[in-house]
């Protein structure tokens, strides 16, 4: 019975461990909340979207990056009235600074489109590359902490 108690021991101590590390890890990974885009922006996004990456900081905004085809990518520009993008300061997408796979290449605007929007407390800018059809989607919420 010794050797029982000894082996749940461990076993317990083997969760008690590692179940921080779990929680941690699940709850600091950040996934596409694809409803809350849409129903703040009320832009829907293409059908077939591959999700590059996506990033929350929990704090005040949430981007994403998408691959889509090139047909879905010129009817969502068309769709949502998007404007060629020449010019963009560093404040209006926030997501320079968090996301790692693909980022747009703000020193090239050949075939770069926009649109930018608010409702509320809430702004967004959505940034289309058409070389590269990409589709940035940043949404920037109020901190409801207050911090």
């Amino acid at each position: 019975m010794n050797k029982n108690k000894g082996i749940h021991d461990r076993y317990r101590n083997i969760i008690f461990i590692t179940l921080p590390f779990v929680l941690f890890f699940l709850f600091s990974c950040a996934s596409f909340d694809k409803e809350f885009y849409e129903r703040v922006t009320n832009i829907k996004f293409p059908k077939a979207i591959k999700i590059i990456e996506t990033y929350d900081n929990g704090e005040f905004y949430t981007c994403s990056s998408f691959k889509i085809d090139s047909f879905a990518l010129r009817k969502f520009i068309s769709d949502y009235k998007f404007e060629p993008l020449k010019r963009i300061y560093p404040s209006q997408f926030l997501g320079v600074h968090s996301l790692k796979k693909e980022l747009p290449d703000f020193n090239n605007f050949d075939n770069k489109f926009f649109v930018t929007g608010t409702k509320g407390k809430n702004s967004w800018i959505y940034i289309i590359d058409l070389n590269k059809c990409i589709l940035w989607a940043e949404v920037q919420y109020p901190d409801m902490a207050g911090n």
